[in-house]
């Protein structure tokens, strides 16, 4: 978790400024400034786009009364990849352009299901097979009914092993 969040908050930026810096000195500045604008508003409109088509198939499967997980998937998916467009940068627009498309989304549903299987089948193994602990018996006391005058005369006679 740790080197996620290392991962986004130190690597991501630098290699964003990289790619900036690239593209612009390859196509010049403000072809890139265009290429960044142009980006991030084809992004959001296609973001926007899908969005609603999720939005529809959530309404529809709930309307057939089933549980609409996948379509919950999609839509945070989605979502990720509105916000992801709208940092500037040609990397993370190639990741927020990528979540739009349905295959890839597909892809990173199964991805994601599969880690999570493994998961919890790791979590629980063993759960089901162990043991109950042993009965530990301390000390046994038998009475014998005729001497004890407490003691039910219907019980049959025990002898002490105190």
């Amino acid at each position: 978790m740790i080197a996620l969040l290392a991962l986004v908050l130190v690597v991501v930026p630098v290699a964003e400024v990289w790619a900036i810096v690239w593209v612009a000195s390859q196509v010049g500045v403000l072809t890139m400034l265009a290429l960044l604008f142009g980006v991030s508003v084809v992004g959001a409109i296609l973001a926007k786009r899908v969005g609603l088509e999720v939005w529809r198939r959530f309404r529809a499967t709930l309307a057939a009364g089933d549980i609409p997980s996948g379509e919950v998937f999609d839509g945070a998916l989605v979502l990720l990849a509105a916000g992801i467009l709208l940092v500037p940068g040609f990397i993370t627009d190639v990741i927020g352009l990528l979540l739009l498309v349905p295959a890839v989304r597909s892809l990173v549903k199964w991805m994601f299901w599969r880690r999570m299987r493994r998961r919890l089948i790791a979590a629980t193994e063993g759960l089901g097979t162990r043991r109950p602990a042993p009965i530990r018996v301390q000390a046994v006391r038998l009475v014998d009914p005729l001497s004890d005058p407490g003691a039910d005369p219907g019980e049959p006679r025990a002898r002490s092993s105190e």
